[in-house]
């Protein structure tokens, strides 16, 4: 069974794994958001291909990193199937990579290939796909932004990438990403998931709404 986004199907892992999420309910909650921090270095998990990468740093709070690892033991043998995710701070056109400011796709494609050594191959792959879990990768205000999402998109346009307009929560009790806010710290639930492809949004939608429609999607 497969699923269809802005009139792209899609089978596989990115819709269809088979973990099974749990209901637990915390307000333990953190957002990615840009973190005033004093970092000494980033904090490396590892070089495998494709999944996941984390952006975080060693000073960022235990609950970013414990929810990465998380993911990183669900996705750490899927080589081949051609999702990456990227999990880390974001802000308006920007991703952080600890406390270091990427505001453009070829600063990202750098420092993503320094991670994760099969993103060099992403041009040639079979209908590839990033998922930036990341605040504000998504977030174009009417059109005078260029958010993340966006440039990363541009510069590689048969990728599909998935991208945040809003603030996503990070809770360790959770399995995966399941809640994103429009607001920063309103807890209102309405964050939106945006698709871009050939450098264009081409669908969003009410992350929450999103969800039902794809329980599994991590």
């Amino acid at each position: 069974m497969g699923g269809a986004v802005g009139g792209l199907s899609y089978t596989g892992n990115l819709f269809e794994n088979k973990v099974t999420s749990t209901n637990i309910v915390s307000n333990g909650y953190r957002y990615i958001i840009s973190p005033d921090y004093n970092n000494e270095g980033e904090e490396s998990y590892s070089f495998n291909p494709e999944e996941p990468v984390s952006f975080f740093g060693k000073g960022d709070e235990a609950v970013f990193h414990q929810v990465y690892k998380q993911m990183y033991e669900m996705f750490k043998n899927t080589k081949g199937d051609g999702i990456f995710r990227a999990y880390g701070h974001g802000n308006f056109e920007t991703l952080f990579n600890g406390e270091e400011r990427i505001r453009d796709a070829k600063t990202f494609d750098s420092v993503m290939s320094s991670k994760n050594k099969n993103w060099k191959n992403v041009d040639n792959m079979k209908d590839p796909i990033l998922i930036i879990y990341a605040c504000l990768s998504g977030t174009e205000n009417n059109g005078r932004l260029v958010p993340m999402g966006k440039q990363i998109s541009q510069a590689h346009p048969k990728l599909t990438v998935f991208a945040f307009n809003g603030f996503v929560t990070y809770d360790a009790s959770v399995s995966g990403i399941k809640n994103s806010n429009l607001k920063q710290n309103s807890g209102d639930g309405n964050g939106i998931i945006k698709v871009y492809y050939g450098g264009k949004a081409i669908a969003a939608y009410q992350y929450k709404e999103f969800l039902k429609h794809y329980p599994a999607f991590k």
